[in-house]
């Protein structure tokens, strides 16, 4: 009798102890779901702002270029 009880007493720590480990595991998951979404989301961000930048560096080009040509007029 006695190694019964020892046996569901050792059961039901190892129950509690599975247990709380599923939670940190759900809660990780979950934890890593959200960065997922979060990374996603940042990176169509990103790509957006890379867009306006390249188009930003063309302008910025072209003034730079403009200003090249009038710094070689005026310097003549």
């Amino acid at each position: 009798m006695d190694f019964i009880d020892n046996y569901m007493k050792f059961l039901a720590d190892k129950r509690k102890s599975l247990d709380s480990a599923v939670r940190r595991l759900e809660g990780g998951l979950t934890t890593l779901e959200r960065a997922s979404e979060d990374t996603k989301i940042l990176s169509e961000e990103l790509a957006v702002k890379n867009a306006v930048i390249a188009e930003k560096k063309i302008v910025v080009e072209a003034l730079i270029a403009n200003i090249q040509g009038k710094t070689e007029i005026a310097q003549k």
